[in-house]
């Protein structure tokens, strides 16, 4: 049996700031973290794309960045989504192993970012 040290004591050594803020960026990725959102050329900035955030592993805002305006009833829309999106998945793989369907890709791990990106669509939007 392997054990694991606990979420508590794992928070006290590294402080508030949580495990990914103490790495400085993505595991097994030298993506720096950057908390303003600027548009980036790859190809000119060595082939790393920065990561965007505003919260820390703890949920904290982190310094200098500036969390979005969104109001409590969309929020909790997104969320309920992204709860929604794994059964989703499970139906519609299992759909597509069936052979009912022609292809389908989950999205385990990325609800937000699709969640996300499909609330910053506006009704006229084409």
């Amino acid at each position: 049996m392997i054990r694991l040290p606990s979420v508590s004591r794992i928070s006290r050594r590294l402080g508030t700031r949580g495990l990914a803020s103490a790495v400085g960026s993505l595991p097994n990725s030298k993506s720096p973290f950057v908390s303003k959102l600027n548009y980036v050329n790859a190809v000119q900035n060595d082939g790393l794309i920065p990561t965007f955030r505003v919260l820390d592993g703890a949920g904290k805002l982190i310094d200098g960045a500036e969390l979005p305006e969104i109001d409590e009833k969309l929020a909790h829309r997104m969320y309920e989504n992204m709860q929604l999106l794994p059964t989703l998945d499970n139906i519609l793989y299992n759909v597509q192993r069936q052979g009912k369907i022609s292809f389908y890709m989950t999205s385990h791990g990325e609800e937000a970012t699709i969640i996300g990106s499909a609330a910053a669509l506006k009704s006229d939007d084409e």
